[in-house]
């Protein structure tokens, strides 16, 4: 029971899906409350209803943009998918239901519309789990996509995905195609990026930041820290083997051995043993 909670989670941050699916998850919330009328609100007339449902619908809207859009790019070293796990993501979705709940519970005693009893915040209680539940299951599915994506990926793939580097230059932008792309390495003011061309491992550099890198690949489930100095393609690790200080791997090309921070080798082992075979020593 223990170990499954603290097992690796990835913590949902794609600002730009998140942005997309809110609006859904709201605009759900409010056909829900019309076609199977939840709470009774006969004593209402239909002005009244319509007001009463869709302020339930905006805070919805305002609390899971708080949630997942604001903490998120306030807090995000609290949010890390290297540092998120099982227990973490239950405690984040019973938050979203709290402030979800208090924020109806507010909402109906400012407009007076609806009355207050132990009846009836027990059903604002069971109403808000509605978006809470909509929200798991569109994150299950993006979960299912991402595994799949990573155990049926290979580098040498048909599908062309360019990943763009901005530089903080007008000019010197970097884009890799994300099959070639075998690690990004910080170096001071700015990011060393090596990737594959004719089977040679190539180097560029681009002024940057590695945590503004790591914002360009985050997307993709098998490109992940593994220090923090250094992001890697967990589908170019040749081998990976454990000592008294961690795990140590070898990519591809690359002469060096990295070595893996204790905060990220949970994740890092989790997506490295859906893609190889463990050669551990």
């Amino acid at each position: 029971m223990f170990d499954y909670l603290n097992k690796p989670y990835p913590f949902n941050d794609d600002f730009k899906r998140n942005l997309r699916i809110i609006p859904g998850i709201s605009l759900a919330v409010f056909l829900f409350l019309i076609l199977y009328k939840p709470l009774d609100l006969s004593v209402l007339d239909l002005y009244d209803k319509v007001y009463l449902l869709l302020g339930f619908a905006l805070v919805t809207l305002f609390s899971l943009g708080i949630n997942l859009l604001v903490l998120p790019a306030v807090f995000p070293g609290i949010f890390l998918s290297g540092k998120w796990k099982v227990k973490h993501e239950i405690f984040w979705n019973l938050w979203i239901l709290m402030t979800i709940t208090v924020g109806y519970f507010f909402y109906a005693r400012l407009t007076g519309l609806y009355e207050l009893n132990f009846d009836t915040l027990i059903r604002i209680l069971l109403f808000g789990i509605i978006p809470v539940s909509l929200l798991i299951v569109i994150n299950q599915d993006r979960q299912l996509k991402m595994n799949l994506h990573s155990v049926d990926g290979s580098p040498d793939g048909p599908t062309t995905v360019l990943v763009n580097f901005p530089s903080k230059y007008k000019r010197g932008n970097a884009q890799v195609n994300l099959h070639d792309l075998v690690m990004i390495h910080s170096a001071q003011n700015y990011i060393e990026i090596y990737y594959k061309e004719d089977g040679q491992l190539r180097k560029m550099m681009v002024r940057n930041t590695l945590e503004n890198a790591m914002r360009q690949v985050k997307r993709f489930p098998h490109i992940i820290r593994c220090h923090r100095t250094c992001i890697v393609n967990v589908k170019y690790v040749t081998r990976m083997r454990s000592s008294q200080h961690g795990y140590h791997i070898q990519l591809d090309g690359v002469p060096d051995e990295l070595h893996v921070s204790r905060s990220f080798a949970p994740r890092f082992r989790e997506i490295y043993d859906k893609l190889h075979e463990p050669k551990l020593f």
